[in-house]
């Protein structure tokens, strides 16, 4: 299972992970100290999310895909991206909290959990591109 594991998951996955991992803590982080502090929590949640996408791009860039793109232009379709994932983001923490009844706190774990692949394929594909 290890070894077939092995195969499978790439090693630009794994540090993809290993930065998201950072991402997502400061997502957290953001999206629990404003909930506490009185914002909506969907607001809260767009906050946290964008704080880690920003801090995302500077650490793919240089550690999961060693890219040399234009930060200006790299930064503007990773953000593209990121809104894009916002807004499913938004869409499942709310479909968490309304329909499901999740308590707020744990909605957006699933809407990290959803955005984290979809992040990653959109950003490898269109972002940081490997030139053929």
């Amino acid at each position: 299972m290890i070894e077939y594991l092995k195969q499978k998951i790439s090693p630009r996955f794994i540090k993809f992970l290993c930065v998201g991992s950072i991402n997502t803590l400061l997502n957290y982080v953001v999206f629990y100290v404003l909930l506490k502090l009185g914002a909506d929590y969907r607001i809260s949640g767009a906050i946290g999310f964008l704080s880690g996408a920003v801090c995302g791009f500077f650490l793919n860039r240089k550690i999961t895909f060693n890219s040399t793109v234009n930060i200006n232009k790299g930064l503007i379709k990773y953000l593209l991206v990121q809104v894009f994932c916002l807004c499913v983001h938004i869409t499942v923490i709310t479909i968490a909290t309304e329909i499901f009844n999740s308590p707020k706190e744990l909605s957006q774990v699933f809407g990290i959990a959803v955005t984290t692949f979809l992040n990653y394929f959109m950003i490898k594909k269109l972002v940081f591109k490997e030139k053929k």
